[in-house]
C-alpha cells in the first residue's frame, strides 16, 4: 500500500509532508509499485508538491517498477507543464530498475535477518523424532524485509540456511560490533518450544541464550540502547532445550529488549509457499504505510494487520527499562 508520505503528496498536504520529513521519514520511500511520493505528485499533477519534494532533496528521476520516472508519469497523465519541469530538473541520475543502494553515511543502521529454509528430513530433538519440512516461501521473507528496510534507509544483512555453529559465529561477530546504535534482528525458522528454534543442520538454539549475548555485561557497547528481536517459529509447549551455550553470562536480567513473536506460546505460525509468512508480510505492509512510527504503534498496527490477513495473534514482550525505538 501507499505510505503516509504518498497519501500526503496525493492530497497536496504540505503541512503533513513537512511534519513527516521533520520526523525523519524518507522522501524517496517507495510503495509496492516502486513509486515515490514524487511519482504520486506527478500522477496528480501537483506541481507545488513536486517542487517542494525536490527542494527538500527528493530524487528527481527515480524509476518505478514499470521503468517510469515522475516526468514519464506526468506526461502520461497529460500534465505537460509539470512533465517539462521535471525533465528540466534531472539533477540526479535515475537509478536502474531493480537495483537498490544504501549510502553508508546516511544509513540508519543495520538489520540482521537469520532465515532458515532447508533442514534435514528427520532430527532427534528432546529425545523424540521430528520431521522438518522445507520452509517453502521463506526466501520471499528475506526479499520483502530487504526491500522494506532498504526503502526505510537501513542496510540489511541476510544469513540463509546457516548451521548452529555458523549462527553462533555470526552472533558473536554482531556482539563485537562497536558501531551499533541498536540491534534489530529477525529470526525465521521451525520451532521446537516457545523459545527454541532449529538451524539448518537440525540443531536447536535457544532464543534466551541469544538474548544473553546482548545484555549490558556481555555487550556493553549496546548498554542503554534498544535491542529488538522479531521471531517467527512455531511455539510448542515443550520447555526442554537441547542446545545450550555456556560461554554467555548466565541469568543476567536483560534490559532495553523487546521481542515480537509471530504467535502466542503454544500456537503455530503461518506461512504461504508463494508469499512467505503472514508475520513478515504484514509487518512489511505496516512499515510501508506507516514508516516513521514508534515501535509500540507499529506493533499495534501489526496486530490489526495480521488479523486482517488471516494470521495468528502476535505477542510482544518488553524488558524494562526500554529505550524508545522508532523505525
Amino acid at each position: 500500500g501507499d505510505s503516509t508520505m504518498h497519501l500526503a503528496a496525493a492530497k497536496g498536504n504540505t503541512y503533513l509532508l513537512q511534519n513527516l520529513a521533520s520526523k525523519g521519514c524518507p522522501l524517496d520511500n517507495r510503495n509496492y509499485k516502486g513509486d515515490t511520493a514524487l511519482h504520486t505528485a506527478a500522477y496528480r499533477g501537483r506541481q507545488d508538491i513536486a517542487e517542494w519534494l525536490v527542494a527538500q532533496g527528493a530524487e528527481v528521476q527515480p524509476v518505478n517498477n514499470k521503468g517510469l520516472t515522475p516526468a514519464d508519469v506526468a506526461k502520461y497523465r497529460k500534465h505537460m507543464k509539470l512533465a517539462n519541469w521535471l525533465s528540466e530538473n534531472k539533477t540526479i541520475s535515475a537509478q536502474p530498475q531493480g537495483i537498490q543502494t544504501i549510502n553508508e553515511e546516511k544509513s540508519k543502521g543495520k538489520v540482521y535477518v537469520l532465515n532458515y529454509q532447508e533442514f534435514p528430513d528427520t532430527v532427534i530433538a528432546n529425545s523424540q523424532e521430528k520431521n522438518l519440512k522445507m520452509r517453502e516461501g521463506a526466501q520471499m521473507d528475506s526479499e520483502n524485509l530487504k526491500n522494506t528496510f532498504n526503502n526505510l534507509g537501513y542496510e540489511v544483512e541476510t544469513f540463509q540456511n546457516k548451521s548452529s555453529t555458523e549462527t553462533e559465529d555470526i552472533l558473536d561477530k554482531i556482539q563485537k560490533n562497536k558501531n551499533l546504535n541498536f540491534l534489530l534482528m529477525f529470526i525465521l525458522s521451525h520451532g521446537m518450544s516457545s523459545q527454541s528454534f532449529f538451524t539448518s543442520d537440525g540443531h536447536l538454539l535457544d532464543l534466551n541464550n541469544i538474548k544473553q549475548k546482548f545484555t549490558d555485561l556481555a555487550c556493553p557497547q549496546l548498554k542503554g540502547k534498544p535491542k529488538v528481536f522479531f521471531v517467527h517459529f512455531c511455539r510448542g509447549k515443550n520447555k526442554e532445550i537441547l542446545h545450550l551455550d555456556s560461554s554467555v553470562p548466565k541469568s543476567e536480567a536483560p534490559h532495553n529488549m523487546i521481542t515480537v513473536y509471530a504467535s502466542h506460546e503454544g500456537f503455530t505460525a503461518l506461512r504461504s509457499p508463494e508469499s512467505g509468512t503472514v508475520f513478515v508480510n504484514s509487518l512489511c505492509q505496516v512499515l510501508g504505510e506507516y514508516p516513521c512510527e514508534m515501535l509500540q504503534d507499529t506493533f499495534n498496527r501489526l496486530y490489526a494487520k495480521m488479523k486482517t490477513n488471516g494470521g495468528t495473534t502476535p505477542e510482544m514482550t518488553v524488558s524494562a527499562p526500554f529505550a524508545h525505538f522508532k523505525f
